[in-house]
């Protein structure tokens, strides 16, 4: 909600407190005014020395005369691997990593006296440090005696890998140790970010964000599919403005316009384009759209020139992928497709790919996942797939959700004429007037009879018995053993 403007970012004097512009909890230390005050303690009595305060620019200050050798502060609960870090902000982002005992040991040069005296206090704990990645810190980490990890750029400590990876990049790190005996030697599993179970147990993850409720989760890797004239770019300009009107930026790249049909087009539905919403329309760009890695490069710099950009539609998807003379094999489309569903997360973006479907005459199909066209792995690699399906004798298409992170639904989306409509249950499309009434009537009434309806509805017994039967049958319904009715 601060992300989004709902509400401010949390200030005292006009200064945001450093906890908060590092996007950090505020475990094992407390807020005095605007600044971060870190109770620190002897490491082996745990005794009270003093403190370290930091300011919101980021200024540290330990109390005036206070004794560093064997002293800390240690973050959360007592756990049988404890890591040793050499700032507070980095102790507490490995301490949410992990699930595990972190110790802030004030800095480089006090780390080793910290590390010997928590060997006193905790002489069967595993002990590791995290250094920051310079010679200072490596050298810290030397002279403990225990196994060490940094991150892999220079200049980066524990806080800068979380922010540019998450967790997950955390984990990784700390899972490639070095010692004495194996600095140095090949580690062929250390960038594969392979985590313990106990860590894994130990690590909490926020809820799945959605750009739009219950169609398209972020990041992730999404695809539109439907056959030809079916409303594809309509539905997808129609969720392209949605997440716009929600404050979010949206970059589309529409391979098969020009400006002027997107702006009629636009006009139609919405009126005016919103600022926040950045178009590329091939037609009129003096570049072709690039294909292949160099597609992955313009994605990039998309984001890198609107670093709010939180949603990137592609319609067509074919538009960006390497050309080829026949049709790709499933190791093929999985490594290319599977190139952007790792950019999406990379990003912390969404991707929606507009794609066209099998021409399904003849064809019998066991799931709607079978008319995405092409290989099967672009299904399988696809982390949000939803299908287009025309209603006969209608503009109106009913629309499968399925995906990692969203439930498998089924909506369909009236033709308005130009554009869509808001989706309703797919299952109530067909439905006729006297049928929805029936069905509204149950819904406003749960444990109606037969006769409620066809009293309240005036109508008639043996049609209104008819419509109950069929909306059971549908799953909209349900009737109990003593014929009570009530919404499914």
């Amino acid at each position: 909600m601060r992300r989004d403007g709902v509400i401010p970012q949390y200030q005292i004097d006009g200064a945001i407190p450093y906890h908060v512009r590092k996007d950090l909890a505020l475990i094992g230390a407390e807020l005095t005014g605007s600044d971060i005050l870190v109770p620190l303690f002897d490491i082996i009595t745990n005794k009270k020395v003093g403190a370290q305060t930091i300011t919101p620019d980021g200024r540290k200050f330990f109390s005036k005369g206070m004794k560093k050798a064997g002293v800390g502060a240690l973050i959360g609960a007592h756990t049988d691997r404890i890591y040793v870090t050499e700032g507070w902000a980095d102790a507490v982002v490995v301490h949410q990593a992990t699930g595990s005992q972190a110790l802030f040991a004030l800095d480089a040069k006090s780390m080793p006296k910290a590390v010997a005296s928590l060997k006193k206090r905790h002489p069967h704990s595993e002990i590791i440090v995290v250094a920051d990645h310079d010679d200072e810190g490596l050298q810290a980490a030397k002279a403990t005696g225990v196994p060490y990890c940094r991150p892999a750029e220079h200049g980066m400590d524990v806080w800068d890998l979380w922010k540019a990876g998450g967790n997950s990049a955390v984990i990784a790190m700390l899972n490639t140790t070095i010692t004495d005996t194996t600095e140095g030697q090949d580690k062929p599993l250390a960038s594969y970010g392979v985590v313990a179970g106990d860590q894994l147990s130990a690590m909490e993850f926020p809820p799945v964000e959605f750009l739009l409720p219950e169609l398209l989760p972020t990041p992730t890797l999404a695809l539109l599919v439907g056959p030809p004239k079916a409303g594809k770019s309509w539905l997808a300009w129609r969720w392209a403005l949605a997440v716009s009107a929600s404050g979010r930026d949206v970059f589309f790249i529409a391979s098969e316009d020009s400006q002027r049909r997107i702006k009629e087009r636009i006009a139609a539905i919405h009126g005016a384009i919103p600022s926040n919403m950045r178009l590329l329309a091939a037609h009129d760009s003096p570049e072709p759209i690039p294909r292949g890695q160099e597609a992955v490069k313009l994605i990039r710099s998309v984001k890198e020139q609107y670093p709010d950009t939180s949603l990137i539609v592609i319609d067509v998807a074919q538009a960006i992928m390497e050309v080829s003379t026949r049709e790709k094999g499933y190791s093929a489309a999985s490594a290319e497709w599977g190139t952007l569903q790792h950019l999406a997360h990379e990003l912390k973006i969404a991707i929606l790919l507009v794609h066209h479907a099998k021409k399904t005459s003849g064809l019998d199909l066991n799931s709607p996942l079978e008319s995405v066209l092409g290989s099967t792995a672009i299904a399988a690699t696809a982390e949000t797939v939803m299908i287009m399906e025309p209603i006969a004798g209608s503009r109106d298409v009913k629309l499968h959700i399925t995906g990692k992170d969203v439930d498998t639904l089924d909506l369909a989306f009236p033709w308005k004429n130009p554009g869509f409509g808001n989706s309703m249950d797919a299952d109530e499309v067909g439905l006729g007037e006297t049928q929805m009434a029936v069905l509204d009537y149950i819904r406003l009434n749960p444990k109606c009879t037969l006769s409620d309806v066809t009293e309240n509805l005036n109508k008639d017994k043996g049609q209104v018995s008819k419509i109950i039967a069929r909306l059971v049958s549908l799953g909209k319904v349900s009737k109990n053993e003593r014929h009570f009715l009530f919404p499914a």
